[in-house]
């Protein structure tokens, strides 16, 4: 790993993994800030995350709603966001009681699920 990557992840505010699986199990909306891979707005994203696992090309990722907030897509909608690109994790102290339509808590888009919310 170069020295400026070592330096930007130590600068950057990265997701802690607990915090991800609390806003998992309790049903937390959160403001995050997301970079993407190859996304033209990033941006801050107010979301509700509901299953965090490994995508099939081995990334870290979280399957959300999101409510609002910068997009290359739709809003409201489902969205799989790599944990990696995500900074500034931070919970709204709102929080949502029922799952979004089409809600599917062993993502098919994941080929291993550590947390998926339940309702």
């Amino acid at each position: 790993m170069k020295l400026y990557n070592v330096l930007e992840s130590l600068i950057l505010e990265s997701v802690r993994v607990d915090d991800l699986v609390d806003s998992v199990e309790n049903h937390k909306v959160c403001k995050i800030y997301y970079e993407g891979d190859d996304i033209k707005s990033p941006g801050d994203r107010i979301i509700q995350p509901y299953v965090y696992g490994v995508s099939k090309a081995g990334n870290d990722v979280v399957r959300v709603w999101q409510q609002q907030g910068v997009t290359d897509s739709e809003i409201p909608g489902w969205k799989l966001l790599r944990v990696d690109k995500m900074t500034r994790f931070e919970p709204t102290g709102e929080t949502f009681d029922t799952p979004m339509d089409q809600y599917n808590p062993n993502d098919k888009d994941m080929t291993k699920i550590y947390k998926s919310a339940e309702f």
